[in-house]
């Protein structure tokens, strides 16, 4: 993993004067080529959430404006509260080329992948990195919440499956999966859910929707 840029941007508001956002960026590359950038609102300001699409398009034209947009994932990061875990979240947009020629990314749409209590964004990229590299349009297939609360999702994607929790006792591979070591994955974390939880049939049933839909 390669680090590209880490560090804030100021973003004025066209809405609002006077106000900025300041915004919290980290962009790698991975040993297949491929790009990931997260970024996070910082301080007291404007939403990173709502500007996501300005946030987005400067992250480009400043960074990676001779990167193939679909060779970028983007990943929204939330640093959590007293009372309100961090996150991570997918960001996917469309892109279009504005009255200048420049690419920009708009019409945001959000994908929960994970939630912890504290998130260092660095190292999240580095330890899924075997995950991020690869994704392309991840849909959820599954989501359980285990006995200590800690939400499971297994993902459909476009060359795997794969399963991300913040259980710290989980041992789940980090990587993309076929069904058969998904099964036996799952099958080796049993404990961590309620007896009457019928892991077996939720996860046939996932995965023959994952076939269906990604041609998995």
């Amino acid at each position: 993993m390669k680090l590209i840029f880490s560090g804030d941007l100021t973003i004025p508001s066209e809405v609002r004067k006077g106000k900025v956002l300041l915004c919290n960026i980290n962009i790698v590359q991975y040993d297949n080529g491929r790009y990931c950038a997260i970024f996070a609102g910082k301080g007291k300001g404007l939403s990173a959430t709502n500007l996501c699409d300005r946030v987005s398009s400067l992250i480009y034209s400043k960074y990676l404006s001779k990167v193939n947009p679909a060779d970028i994932v983007w990943l929204e990061y939330y640093a959590g509260s007293k009372t309100n875990n961090a996150t991570v979240d997918i960001v996917e947009f469309s892109q279009h080329e504005d009255t200048q020629g420049d690419t920009v990314f708009l019409y945001p749409t959000w994908k929960r992948l994970y939630e912890t209590n504290k998130i260092d964004p660095q190292r999240f990229l580095s330890r899924f990195s075997e995950i991020l590299k690869e994704l392309s349009s991840p849909v959820v297939l599954l989501s359980l919440e285990d006995k200590r609360g800690y939400l499971w999702r297994l993902w459909a994607n476009r060359n795997g499956l794969f399963v991300i929790t913040s259980n710290p006792r989980a041992k789940l591979p980090l990587s993309l999966m076929d069904a058969s070591l998904v099964r036996e994955s799952l099958e080796k974390n049993l404990r961590f859910f309620k007896e009457h939880t019928n892991i077996e049939e939720m996860l046939t049933e996932s995965i023959i929707k994952g076939f269906l839909y990604k041609g998995l």
